[in-house]
This record gives structure tokens, C-alpha cells and sequence, in this order.
């Protein structure tokens, strides 16, 4: 399982603006990000939410990952754990009863579903490029074209499926995620382990 606790910005950026990076961005490999979220369906967003993703990168099924997030006082806290297909098929038939005995964000998520009410809400993908500066902790993450679909478990693994743009032409969303610094964030980490 890996841990991240970072701040989170986005900006939507035009043709103007995208060229001024073109040369750097272009540099970096796209990729085709597909993810279903389970939210709680009855409350507004708001601080303090607990959202959960199953993110599956260039169709590859022998690598998905469950990730947990939490945004509060602008910062986002993340937990990820590796999943197999199998377990992930499960999850989307709703068959959960092992994942309670499970550790870490499987547990998490099987608890947010039996006990808080989270429902799987929707399903899109994307093409992204990544690319990080280590000199200022940061990660760079362009969105390229979102398409969007109501839940659908069972087309989670089709590449071929009909979608709704999300993105206008011409337009292209920069998300900047800036990692915390030691040991504060550590200790943030621990504390929230502990709720």
C-alpha cells in the first residue's frame, strides 16, 4: 500500500497557454486512464469527504488499483492498494462480504458501502499526460479528453464503448499536486489513521 498527502490545484488551460508548455509536454508519454468513483449519493460535496476510485491505466487489467482519498483544509490524503481483476469484478457485482475481512482501503471501501451508503456513481476515462518535478515535489497531470458514462460495471474492461465528451475542444484541464512536507505530513497521516 502506498500513502500520499498533497495540496491540489486545477486550472483549465487554453491553446495559447498549452503551446507555452507544448515542448515540455510533449516529452511525456499519454495514457488512457479509466475510473469508476464511489461516493455517498445523499450528502453535498464538501471538506472532509471520502471518495474512493478503481483506476485501470491503458486497459492493462493485470494492474488496477483501489485508491481512498480525503480532501481536508486543502490538502488530499491518499491511500492505494493494489487489486486483482478478480477481486475488482467482485467489487462491481457488488458481491463484498470478503472484502470485510480485508485490510487497509479494500476494508475501507467495504465499510463505506455497508455502513455510509456509497454507491458506485459513475465511470469515466481520460488521456493524460504526467510528468513530475522533483526539484519542487510536484506532479503535473494534463487532461487531454474526459469522457463520461453512467454506472456500468460489467463495461469496465470493454475498450470500445460509446461515451459523452466532458472536455470542450480547444480547452485542456491542469491539475498541479504539490506533495507535503516531513515530518508534518507524516504526523497527519498517523493522526487520521487513528479516527
Amino acid at each position: 500500500m502506498s500513502y500520499r498527502i498533497f495540496f491540489e490545484r486545477y486550472q483549465w488551460i487554453n491553446e495559447k497557454k498549452m503551446s507555452k508548455r507544448n515542448n515540455h509536454i510533449m516529452e511525456e508519454k499519454e495514457e488512457v486512464v479509466r475510473r469508476i468513483y464511489f461516493r455517498d449519493t445523499s450528502r453535498k460535496r464538501k471538506h472532509g469527504r471520502v471518495e474512493f476510485q478503481i483506476i485501470m491505466r491503458n486497459f492493462d487489467a493485470d494492474r488496477i488499483h483501489l485508491e481512498e482519498k480525503i480532501s481536508e483544509g486543502g490538502k488530499v490524503y491518499s491511500k492505494t492498494v493494489w487489486i486483482m481483476k478478480d477481486d475488482c469484478e467482485k467489487i462491481l457485482k457488488n458481491d463484498l462480504e470478503w472484502m470485510a475481512h480485508r485490510e487497509s482501503v479494500i476494508f475501507d471501501l467495504y465499510y463505506h458501502i455497508v455502513h455510509e451508503g456509497y454507491r458506485m456513481v459513475m465511470m469515466d476515462e481520460m488521456t493524460e499526460q504526467v510528468w513530475k518535478n522533483d526539484q519542487e515535489d510536484t506532479v503535473m497531470i494534463l487532461e487531454k479528453d474526459r469522457r463520461q458514462i453512467l454506472p456500468a460495471s460489467e463495461q469496465f474492461f470493454e475498450e470500445k464503448l460509446e461515451w459523452e465528451h466532458q472536455i470542450c475542444q480547444g480547452k485542456w484541464r491542469l491539475i498541479e499536486q504539490k506533495e507535503c512536507i516531513l515530518p508534518q505530513a507524516a504526523l497527519e497521516m498517523i493522526c487520521m489513521s487513528e479516527q
